[in-house]
């Protein structure tokens, strides 16, 4: 049963959004990473899928699936913040010239 925005009811059922549902690339799986090898990827091209940050901004904006992760119904917890908050902090990074802490 999907609710009204969109997210399921049923514990493992995948979003109903109108883009195609799959995985995550295994790139995506930030589990145990420590802040400096996602901060390392984030800014890498060749591991965030050839992005900008304001490429990234946008695809975190717009990626309805991506959406799902802040409102993914039935008894699931959503993403921590919420989704404006994350593109905000995207930009002022971006706007910073992308620090890590290795750096």
């Amino acid at each position: 049963m999907t609710n009204e925005t969109g997210g399921q009811d049923t514990p493992h059922a995948a979003p109903q959004v109108a883009d195609a549902w799959r995985l995550a690339p295994v790139e995506a799986d930030w589990f145990g990473r420590s802040s400096d090898f996602i901060c390392a990827q984030l800014r890498d091209p060749d591991r965030n899928g050839g992005r900008t940050i304001a490429e990234l901004a946008a695809h975190l904006d717009h990626d309805v699936i991506l959406h799902w992760a802040w409102e993914p119904g039935g008894t699931r917890e959503p993403a921590p913040y919420d989704l404006e908050s994350h593109i905000a902090d995207l930009r002022l990074w971006g706007a910073a010239g992308q620090p890590c802490a290795f750096d």
